[in-house]
């Protein structure tokens, strides 16, 4: 929990520049969008956050105003960066609310994975984002489309699994997949999330259907990461294959093989922008659709227990005021009763605090005390009202998200 929120942690498992701050950055812009017409929104929950969506926003603006881009123009991370966006069901006169679901996601250099190419000096970090995909009830493994599908001499080919790096991919898959086995109450999902897929899809004004080209290339190349949790986990874990397109608005017009120190051969590809430079997201809904539903799973226990503790905060508020204070505290709660329905309840209490001083010379300092406490206990109530009416609005759009279906993009490997 982050306060009364309730943290859902999400694994990114993947190599560098395979797109993870571009699939989190269209997580949260998207979401902003599909989730316009509700009572709750999608907006970054801590300054870090906000600085980094806000900086990958006019960073890819500014990408597609110019026309023609590659994706490699996006600087890659060089540490550990902390995304948390919060599924808010808003707040009220007092101020924002401290509801809700924050989703954490921990982007990573995707160089990392390879301990060959892993500084000692990181290890210690590598080792603390390792910690939290193990205890990640989602892992999500972006897939660079691109690669997979403009790879077609044999070289090429044979490149793809140094690029999208699926040796330690898979590794670090079997570990969260054999915790996931061992925790089997809890919900578990993986995602494979190829981004980049504008060229390769046509229901989102792409020249043409590549789709069954992309998804059979993604279980070849994908096939010991598949295996990995299969053999983990086996039915312990929901697999699903959701492809995104993280920008909607481009084509890929050219690219070109070119040598590469580490993989041999790397994809050098170039995109055009087709229309209006505006995105036009395709496939986070299905994302949301899939964390919608394992979030149910695992929200319902951690919410109730919050709503009892709440109840049971209001409730004893409510006996200590009501409590048998014996005969001349009765009698002080009856004065109380008389005053407080005199002048009102608010008026009273500002009295009482601005003499209490003066009263508790005069021995009465007893006097309010119930007012005092049954105010305290309305004030509960009050709070205790609000939080259900925000978790009530939060419930209704998870569930609504739940119970979408997927569209025809995804599919279960």
């Amino acid at each position: 929990m982050t306060g009364n929120q309730l943290l859902f942690e999400i694994g990114l498992l993947g190599p560098s520049r395979v797109g993870k701050t571009s699939l989190i950055s269209s997580i949260f812009r998207d979401g902003q969008r599909l989730l316009a017409s509700s009572a709750v929104t999608i907006r970054a929950n801590d300054r870090p956050t906000e600085v980094k969506m806000a900086q990958h926003a006019r960073a890819l603006d500014q990408l597609l105003q110019s026309g023609r881009f590659t994706p490699g123009a996006l600087a890659p991370n060089h540490e550990t960066v902390s995304f948390e966006l919060l599924l808010d069901p808003g707040g009220d006169a007092d101020g924002p609310s401290d509801q809700g679901v924050a989703l954490r996601m921990l982007d990573f250099p995707g160089g990392w994975l390879d301990p060959a190419n892993r500084p000692l000096t990181s290890e210690g970090d590598w080792k603390a984002v390792e910690e939290f995909i193990l205890r990640s009830s989602v892992l999500i493994i972006p897939v660079d489309a691109t690669v997979l599908v403009e790879a077609v001499t044999d070289p090429q080919r044979g490149a793809v699994p140094l690029l999208l790096d699926t040796y330690d991919v898979a590794q670090v898959a079997r570990q969260w997949a054999r915790g996931r086995a061992a925790n089997a109450d809890a919900p578990a999902l993986a995602l494979f999330v190829p981004v980049k897929c504008e060229s390769y899809f046509a229901d989102n004004g792409g020249r043409r259907d590549r789709s069954d080209e992309l998804y059979d290339r993604f279980k070849t190349v994908y096939l010991d990461v598949l295996n990995a949790i299969e053999e983990e986990a086996g039915g312990d874990v929901e697999v699903l294959y959701t492809p995104v397109d993280t920008l909607g608005c481009v084509e890929r017009v050219s690219g070109t093989w070119v040598p590469d120190a580490d993989t041999h051969l790397r994809f050098d590809g170039r995109f055009m922008v087709r229309g209006r430079p505006t995105l036009s997201i395709v496939g986070v809904e299905d994302v949301l659709i899939a964390l919608c539903r394992t979030l149910l799973a695992a929200r319902k226990s951690a919410e109730e227990a919050r709503a009892r503790a709440l109840a049971v905060q209001a409730q004893d508020a409510g006996r200590i005021a009501e409590r048998d204070r014996g005969l001349v505290g009765n009698t002080f709660r009856t004065v109380d009763r008389a005053l407080a329905g005199m002048y009102g309840d608010e008026q009273f209490r500002g009295f009482l605090d601005r003499r209490q001083a003066l009263l508790q010379g005069l021995g009465l300092r007893r006097l309010g005390e119930y007012t005092r406490e049954s105010g305290q206990a309305k004030a509960l109530d009050a709070g205790h009202r609000r939080a259900l009416e925000q978790l009530q609005a939060l419930n209704e759009v998870v569930e609504d998200f739940a119970r979408r279906q997927y569209s025809k993009r995804v599919c279960t490997p």
